[in-house]
Order: structure tokens, then sequence, then C-alpha cells
């Protein structure tokens, strides 16, 4: 995948919202292209953090595809990296796959990484419960081929991972369901971790 390169502009250090927003407009528009802009910024910690919106043809509306961040202290819009622009573009891909109520796949044939992951959450809300979550994706081109991901749990300050693996068949997008006993063995593994701290009093 091919990384957004540099842009040789000027740094704008201490720039207000507006100068950031169009620093980083420039710097999606040279990588990603002119269907991607920058909105609802917002200020913490001496950065400007941007959503990043993507608005075209095949889309039924605009919709936000990933964020991006200016750094006001040394003017530089936050270079995203391989890994974060695949995820853009492919949640991009996503949305428009689903405005025609297909899966969203990669240009050789095979479901993509972000649908099969939201394809692998879904199960997990079904069959445990929507703080379980699904991370990471390798291919492992088996016959048929499949995504795997690591299952995580995440509750505010809480969060256990790897607790396990989930596979998705490549080629239709199914979720290799986990046997009941695997699902018991998640489930106990977290309480076993959150009851000890619900037991410790607060100081």
């Amino acid at each position: 995948m091919q990384a957004i390169r540099e842009l040789p502009m000027t740094k704008l250090p201490g720039a207000n919202q507006a100068a950031a927003q169009g620093a980083v407009e420039a710097y999606l528009m040279a990588g990603l292209g002119v269907a991607y802009k920058a909105t609802a910024g917002s200020f913490n910690q001496g950065r400007w953090d941007f959503l990043i919106r993507c608005q075209r043809a095949d889309l039924q509306q605009p919709c936000i595809v990933g964020h991006v961040a200016f750094d006001a202290q040394t003017g530089v819009v936050i270079a995203l990296t391989p890994d974060q622009i695949r995820e853009i573009r492919e949640c991009t891909e996503w949305e428009a796959a689903r405005v025609r109520g297909e899966l969203a796949r990669t240009a050789d044939g095979y479901v993509s990484r972000h649908q099969a992951r939201r394809l692998v959450r879904r199960w997990l809300d079904q069959h445990l419960a929507m703080k379980f979550g699904a991370s990471d994706g390798l291919f492992i081109l088996l016959n048929p081929p499949l995504w795997q991901f690591s299952i995580h749990f995440h509750l505010q300050d809480l969060h256990l991972a790897p607790l396990g693996v989930i596979d998705v068949d490549a080629q239709t997008g199914a979720v290799k369901p986990l046997a009941d006993d695997q699902l018991d063995n998640l489930r106990e593994r977290v309480r076993a971790v959150i009851q000890p701290r619900a037991q410790t009093p607060t100081p």
C-alpha cells in the first residue's frame, strides 16, 4: 500500500483551527485524493485532531473513515502510518459495498480485512457481549484462505488481550464459530480478572 508522501509545506507552529485544517486537507488530498476532507476539529494537548470525511458518488452520504492530527507546536501534520492509510481506504470501500448490499473485497477478490473484522465483531456481540472485540488481522493462505483475529475485552480502563483467536473465511465472509467451551473459557478468563478488581476497595 502506497503511503501518503510528506508534503513540502510551510511549518505553521501555533496554527489556529482554520490553518491546521487547511494543512491537513492539503495532506489528505495529496495522498488519498480529492474525496477526502478534514472535519470536526478539536484541540487537546498541543494538537488539533480532525475526523477524515470521504464524499464520493458511490456513497449515499459523506462518511467518516478515520482521523488525523496536526501538531500545533511543530506546525506539521502527524503522518499517517501505512496501516492507518490501509484502514481508511478499506473503510471507504466497506461503506461503498454496504450501499450495494455486498461484502467489501480486495482487488484479489478476498473479503477485506476491515470487512472481516466487522463480521467478527458482530458475531462476538451476538454470542458474548459488546465489550468483546477483534483486533489485528492476519491473512493466512490456506484452503480456503482465512483472516485470523485476536479477541480482546475492553471495559473502561481494563483492556485484556489477546484472549484467543477467531477466524473468518476470506472467500465467503463466514465467521468460524467458537465452540461453547471456548466461549465459556473466554467468559471465565474475564470474570477472573474483573471480580478481584471489583472487590478491591477504592482508596
